[in-house]
């Protein structure tokens, strides 16, 4: 009986050990996801800015339609803007 129980207690480890690799796992693919969101969300961001910067918009009108800063907005309209 006391080896069935050690058997049991061993599976046992051995499926929280496996739990806690596909947890540590998972996580890491979490972190990818939002990382990869986030750059798919700045450059949606940014090409909207240049879109606008190339249509006139003001340093200000471009920080409001795309959540850039006003330095970052500044930087695309004198890039980017009319000349």
């Amino acid at each position: 009986q006391a080896k069935g129980g050690r058997e049991i207690a061993e599976a046992s480890d051995r499926v929280v050990e496996s739990v806690n690799e596909s947890k540590a796992g998972l996580d890491a693919l979490r972190r990818d996801v939002v990382r990869l969101a986030d750059d798919v969300r700045g450059e949606v961001g940014m090409s909207r800015a240049i879109e606008l910067a190339r249509g006139g918009a003001s340093k200000q009108a471009v920080a409001d339609a795309t959540g850039l800063s006003l330095e970052e907005a500044e930087a695309i309209v004198t890039f980017h803007g009319r000349k």
